[in-house]
């Protein structure tokens, strides 16, 4: 992967991996069906129900029950801010060093999530990363869409506003739908994060955590 001039990381079960972390990503689950069973005034067995069928069908972004069930996005993103990572998340040291690394090499760096903006300081704040080693962090403000969404739009438009050709500019996340194949669609190279085992494509590299990066970039 030659010629990268920028590259864009997802935060959650990518910046931030391991144990600790999907002990603390599981509760987004669990407040995501207490969320959407208090809206929809069902008992948790049917909302969780609910919440599984979008998993299914979306690449695991159980959180579209909101747009199906035409729901207050809002919700969900209170529900999220109110979060404890500091209960779950220990430093990531090598995270960290490998951010270092990346800045000395004259990268731009970003990172880009589809969780709530206050919810992305919490975590970095407990993991010890410094947040002001990234160029930009762009997270998902109240009101607004979610950045990603599954669309090729921020992509498109963070490429623009720093001045990198898209194929210039790497996406690394875990999820497919919204990190991988819109950054593709793009024009960005991509890098999918699967822990569980790594799958050789043409359209992009795949490893199971960003400490196998360094031998990619």
């Amino acid at each position: 992967m030659k010629n990268i001039k920028m590259v864009l990381f997802d935060i959650d079960k990518t910046l931030v991996f391991g144990e600790n972390a999907i002990q603390f990503y599981r509760q987004y689950s669990e407040i995501l069906e207490k969320t959407l069973a208090r809206l929809l005034q069902v008992d948790t067995i049917t909302s969780k129900k609910i919440a599984d069928e979008h998993r299914a069908a979306f690449d695991g972004r159980g959180e579209l029950a909101f747009r199906t069930h035409h729901l207050d996005f809002g919700q969900w993103h209170d529900a999220l801010t109110q979060l404890s990572p500091s209960q779950f998340l220990t430093p990531l040291p090598n995270t960290q060093a490998l951010l270092q690394e990346l800045k000395s090499k004259k990268y731009i760096v970003g990172a880009i999530t589809d969780g709530p903006r206050p919810l992305v300081e919490k975590i970095l704040g407990a993991t010890k990363i410094d947040s002001t080693i990234f160029d930009f962090i762009i997270g998902w403000e109240r009101g607004k869409q979610m950045p990603k969404y599954g669309s090729t739009k921020i992509f498109t438009q963070i490429c623009m506003e720093r001045g990198i050709p898209p194929q210039e500019t790497v996406m690394i996340g875990d999820s497919l739908s919204s990190d991988i194949l819109p950054a593709i669609a793009a024009g960005l190279h991509a890098i999918y994060i699967n822990p569980n085992q790594v799958v050789e494509q043409k359209k992009y590299r795949s490893i199971t955590n960003i400490t196998q990066l360094s031998s990619l970039l």
